[in-house]
């Protein structure tokens, strides 16, 4: 079997194991065998956050977004969890950023346009919410 064949088998095994012991032991064995796979380490933070080991979640997703920082699914992970979780708003901002800055995704304006409200910056959450306005027109709903 391949690296890579064998690095995704894992993988796949992790998440479809029903087992929290076995799901951990196959994306472990799959990140072992192929480090570079920055999927790899997001499919565990999900198990992580289900299980509520949060700091090995944001290691991971952190992981994530070394070896891909294109990955919106991380990125906006990491966002939701600064805006809603921590209250860490500026980290926030942050990520969903940087989501923006790979395309336009209403979600990520909007929930940064609730994290500058928090931070106060009521000018640029007008302006989120103005921008998916724009996009979106007034009678879609957001969220």
């Amino acid at each position: 079997m391949s690296s890579f064949l064998a690095d995704t088998t894992y993988s796949y095994l992790g998440i479809s194991y029903g087992n929290i012991a076995e799901s951990k032991k196959a994306f472990n064995k799959s990140i072992e065998i192929n480090p570079e796979i920055a999927q790899f380490y997001y499919n565990r933070s999900v198990l992580y956050s289900n299980i509520g080991e949060i700091d090995k979640m944001l290691k991971d997703l952190e992981q994530v977004i070394i070896l891909d920082p294109t990955h919106t699914s991380a990125l906006n992970n990491l966002g939701f969890h600064y805006l809603n979780i921590e209250k860490e708003y500026d980290k926030a901002v942050y990520y969903l950023t940087e989501i923006i800055n790979l395309k336009y995704d209403a979600n990520a304006y909007y929930n940064r346009a609730k994290a500058f409200q928090f931070l106060k910056k009521y000018s640029e959450a007008i302006s989120d919410i103005n921008l998916i306005i724009k996009n979106e027109g007034e009678d879609k709903q957001l969220l």
